[in-house]
């Protein structure tokens, strides 16, 4: 793109609560859209490991790693985005965020990665991952969740979304006010995507939702959508949009069947999996469906593919940028991506100390960043 003028990013959004079961035979191609050629993939996995069991929690998945449940799908995942490289992971107990870039962008992007339980005690059956990317003066951020699960109202589901917002650095800068909306001068280039099993539900009783379901009368199930009502009441996820919805509900289907529950707790049907974003002139929502064909889960698989207009490199906005995250940080994040066998807990000053002086300081130079020399 020319100097001045906006870059044109495509980006997919991809969430599936997978109900602690391995990656299906069928292909996962058309939920990852892996046709389109976007240039930024994120994958969101919740429910990879039994969330009722102790040994989930013991292993808390720290400095990076994944569990053995996490690794069969980052690799069924990795497989099928093959030319693209890896630049974010992060397990916290079921919830996993895979963050893919194309070869292009690879050398301009920098990565950090977060997290934040909610559940009991805070081990984080339910709470967030996320991962910021920055690029060419801006930063993405993706945030995987999975909120309170119940139907006797929205208020807890609501509490953590707001305690989220509060706990995690959702843009480079982190909050600043409500929903962790960008500071001034930041707009348009802090972008936020909020995607995962939001659980909330219809206010609606289960046999009227079955038979609006059955009717395929989508417009009387989105009217009774908690999560809308309370996004636009202002009660939570002020100041994010969403898709148009023309998909059934995503919650709770039969295994292997098109069929919503029908056990013993015959569980009424919602939307419980979505993809949001903070509203932004220069993003917009292309193409936002369900993907019924894969029915190894509970829930359906989700994809939203979305249009972003990279706002133009303003150095002015720099240094609050760096507030944030400092170059030094970025390179050393590009360090540990080139040498795996580097330990997670080396600290970026440990890393950048074996860059010879006369690098750093023509890095420090070139970014005015002062954490890059001496």
């Amino acid at each position: 793109a020319p100097m001045g003028a906006p870059e044109p990013l495509q980006v997919v959004v991809a969430s599936w609560n997978v109900g602690c079961t391995e990656p299906p035979p069928e292909s996962l191609a058309a939920w990852l859209e892996s046709a389109c050629g976007a240039d930024v993939y994120a994958v969101a996995l919740q429910e990879v490991v039994d969330l009722n069991s102790p040994v989930s929690y013991c292993s808390c998945c720290d400095g990076g790693g994944l569990s053995k449940e996490a690794v069969g799908w980052e690799e069924r995942i990795s497989a099928e985005l093959l030319s693209y490289e890896r630049v974010a992971c992060r397990q916290l107990v079921g919830m996993v965020l895979l963050v893919y870039v194309s070869a292009a962008l690879a050398p301009f992007v920098s990565a950090d990665v977060q997290a934040a339980g909610t559940g009991p005690l805070g081990f984080g059956n339910k709470g967030a991952v996320a991962a910021t990317l920055l690029l060419k003066g801006s930063s993405l951020t993706f945030l995987c969740c999975h909120l309170a699960a119940g139907k006797k109202g929205p208020h807890k589901r609501n509490a953590e979304h707001h305690a989220l917002v509060s706990r995690l650095r959702l843009g480079v800068q982190g909050s600043a006010g409500g929903d962790g909306a960008p500071p001034a001068g930041a707009a348009g280039r802090q972008l936020l995507f909020w995607c995962g099993d939001l659980n909330y539900r219809l206010a609606l009783g289960n046999e009227e939702v079955r038979a609006l379901a059955a009717a395929g009368d989508l417009p009387a199930l989105l009217a009774a959508d908690e999560l809308t009502i309370c996004r636009v009441a202002g009660d939570a996820f002020a100041g994010f949009a969403e898709g148009a919805i023309h998909f059934p509900p995503t919650y709770k289907y039969d295994l292997h069947s098109d069929g919503f529950d029908s056990s013993a707790k015959q569980r009424a049907p919602a939307y419980c999996d979505r993809v949001l974003w903070r509203a932004e002139p220069n993003v917009s929502c292309d193409a936002y469906t369900s993907h019924p064909h894969l029915q190894s889960s509970d829930h359906r698989a989700i994809s939203a593919r979305m249009r972003v207009e990279l706002l133009p490199f303003e150095p002015s906005l720099q240094p609050a940028f760096r507030a944030g995250r400092s170059v030094l940080e970025a390179l050393a994040g590009a360090m540990r991506r080139c040498v795996p066998c580097l330990e997670p807990s080396t600290s970026a000053y440990e890393l950048i100390g074996s860059v010879p002086p006369s690098v750093r300081d023509s890095l420090a130079a070139k970014y005015g960043d002062p954490a890059l020399t001496g």
